[in-house]
């Protein structure tokens, strides 16, 4: 039996058992639990024995300098991911064999226009050639924006279908339907969402999206897995 610091002996027994539903397996990945965490790079090391599906750190200053020095090896405990919006090529070679998966986020660019698709595109071509010179395979997912047009996603999801992405990120229900009636199961979905409502967060998982990414301490995570359980019963 492996042998637990005090403290995390005491995280493990205050947050109790694992979730004990199905688990989800996508991108080559097996997922314990359908419910994942998006949290600052500051918190990782204290959300490590939460029980989520998978902990992705969102991107700030250092934020990757900041996940190597909290595991500085891959997690066994807990599938580990990290979300990339600038500087990303750097990053994304950064903490290649550092995490279980990557996301890139191309569009977060707060109060400024877009960037073009082709230079989107240009971008993503870039990280996935990249990902060719490692031996270990490591999934890379895009998030989408919710402020391309119909004509933009259309011609982003065509490129992801093609190139090789794993899976891809929305940011709404809307979105999550709007690009399952483009595309349908061809690749993994994850819905994030602002919710910290357990029954809310259930029914989005319910609306058909491969995963749900939220930001909760670990005791209502607690209550989500207890409710998905009782909805797998019925």
């Amino acid at each position: 039996m492996k042998k637990l610091f005090r403290g995390r002996l005491w995280s493990r027994l205050f947050y109790g058992r694992a979730y004990g539903g199905p688990a989800v397996e996508i991108a080559g990945l097996r997922f314990p639990s359908p419910i994942g965490l998006g949290i600052p790079a500051e918190e990782c090391r204290f959300m490590s024995d939460s029980r989520a599906g998978y902990l992705l750190f969102k991107a700030g200053e250092n934020a990757p300098r900041k996940l190597l020095n909290a595991f500085p090896g891959r997690s066994q405990d807990v599938l580990l991911s990290l979300e990339l919006s600038s500087d990303i090529v750097r990053s994304f070679s950064l903490c290649y064999d550092f995490v279980d998966f990557i996301v890139v986020n191309p569009d977060n660019l707060t109060g400024m226009e877009a960037p073009d698709i082709p230079d989107v595109k240009s971008l993503l071509d870039e990280v996935l050639n990249l990902r060719l010179c490692y031996e270990m395979y490591t999934p890379v997912f895009v998030r989408l924006s919710p402020r391309r047009t119909p004509d933009e996603m259309d011609e982003m999801l065509h490129f992801c279908l093609l190139n090789g992405v794993d899976g891809l990120f929305v940011n709404s229900v809307k979105q999550l339907h709007a690009v399952q009636d483009m595309i349908g199961n061809r690749l993994p979905l994850v819905l994030t969402t602002d919710s910290t409502n357990p029954s809310e967060i259930v029914s989005m998982y319910r609306e058909g999206a491969s995963l749900v990414e939220c930001n909760v301490r670990p005791h209502v995570l607690k209550k989500i897995h207890k409710l998905l359980e009782q909805s797998e019963i019925q």
